[in-house]
């Protein structure tokens, strides 16, 4: 399409009027920038709202301990429901598609104690190691609770990062003892938060222990809070999560028009949701930057409308010397082409300068403060922006080209 000759005849028309030709690319520069600048800071909005959730598995489930709101089977209304052990191995004999299921236990901490310094008003939860897999958090020393700890009921526990630093400052905390409301623990881990979105609570000003142990030392036998599980990624999350309500309200005598006394909600619903925030967010964004650009093309096309009514002539002696309509065609949409490709890759390159101008200012803020992750577009995106951009460089070509045919190369030698 493109030859040497062909390249300089297309430069020297675009260049014989040079005001013209700037003020009609800028509109193509303006919109490209416009394209590069949203998505960069869209995409790093939806990355570091993703980053918020870190591994937590999106197809994990949480069913709570609630109250009737209506009689059922005899039983009055305002009864509260109270999960079992037995719960827990009932939903894994019926549900073969769970992957993962701990029980959860919350208890508190009045005080924790190590050495001569302490710390007051904590949290405590009871798990099994299969909660690390639906909502993980970050070990950042030692281990987190195996299954042994569980089946011995040790006195162990994971204790997050700022506990740490308040109890053992730069020393290390593994295999130390801590004492948690006047009974000794031994400490197997030292975690952070992986995510800044948390289901129970920041990981970090809190204590993990083995769900056995924490029920042993509140005295509440086989009584659990809260059951977690995950599922196959292959089983719809809605499904599941209606009958599994349903077969608990069974086992506990609920209404199973109850909405009360099974509390429930999911993860999948949570990501759905932002899934969808961020389609709409990347609609707009489309919208809005393929919009500025069609209006640079728009541009493009009547200026080179104007041009062809000025090159009558040129285009008519060309016609007559045998240039086929081929020829003027190729002619006119290379034009057109050059100066949108011209415009749009140096809109593109100041695209990419701020956001690399963004990231480092970006990344001299807390990290609690950032609202994007990373302002810049990925490579497969940037080529397909540079294909709409040659698109569209053809297309706003095409109506200046099919008037350049049009004209006839007797009535163009006949003009002044």
């Amino acid at each position: 399409m493109f030859d040497i000759d062909n390249i300089r005849e297309i430069w020297a028309t675009i260049t014989r009027n040079k005001t013209r030709s700037f003020f009609t690319s800028f509109g193509v520069f303006w919109g490209m920038l416009m394209l590069m600048v949203t998505l960069g800071f869209g995409l790093g909005i939806e990355r570091n709202m993703l980053n918020q959730w870190g591994d937590t598995s999106a197809n994990a489930a949480f069913f709570f301990q609630g109250t009737t709101s209506m009689p059922y089977k005899g039983f009055k209304r305002g009864r509260s429901i109270q999960y079992k052990r037995d719960d827990i191995k009932a939903l894994i004999n019926q549900f073969p598609e769970i992957e993962n299921i701990s029980p959860v236990i919350w208890g508190s901490v009045k005080k924790m104690t190590h050495a001569d310094k302490s710390t007051e008003n904590l949290q405590s939860i009871g798990l099994s190691s299969a909660y690390n897999v639906i909502n993980p958090c970050h070990i950042l020393e030692g281990r987190f609770i195996n299954d042994i700890d569980v089946q011995q009921n040790r006195k162990v526990c994971v204790i997050g990062s700022k506990i740490k630093n308040t109890l053992f400052g730069g020393d290390k905390a593994t295999g130390s003892l801590v004492w948690v409301n006047g009974t000794a623990y031994t400490v197997i881990g030292v975690m952070e938060k992986q995510a800044d979105i948390n289901i129970f609570g920041n990981p970090e000003e809190s204590i993990y222990t083995p769900y056995t142990t924490l029920a042993q030392t509140s005295n509440i036998g086989d009584k659990v809070h809260c059951i977690g599980l995950s599922i196959s990624k292959s089983v719809n999350m809605r499904d599941f999560e209606d009958k599994a309500v349903a077969f608990l309200k069974e086992r506990h005598n609920v209404a199973p028009e109850d909405e009360q006394g099974v509390g429930h909600f999911n993860t999948k619903q949570f990501f759905d949701t932002f899934a969808n925030l961020f389609l709409g967010l990347r609609i707009l964004i489309w919208i809005v930057g393929l919009g500025t650009l069609a209006a640079g093309m728009v541009g493009i096309s009547n200026i080179m409308l104007v041009t062809v009514k000025e090159r009558t002539q040129e285009i008519g002696v060309r016609r007559a010397l045998g240039a086929s309509p081929f020829v003027i065609i190729r002619q006119i949409m290379n034009e057109s082409l050059l100066l949108a490709l011209i415009a749009g890759v140096v809109g593109l390159f100041v695209g990419v300068l701020i956001g690399v101008e963004a990231e480092s200012i970006l990344s001299a803020m807390p990290q609690e403060n950032k609202f994007v992750d990373g302002v810049y577009v990925p490579f497969g995106i940037a080529l397909g922006v540079l294909g709409i951009l040659v698109l569209c460089g053809l297309l706003s070509g095409l109506l200046p080209a099919y008037r350049a045919v049009q004209i006839k190369a007797i009535d163009a030698l006949r003009e002044e």
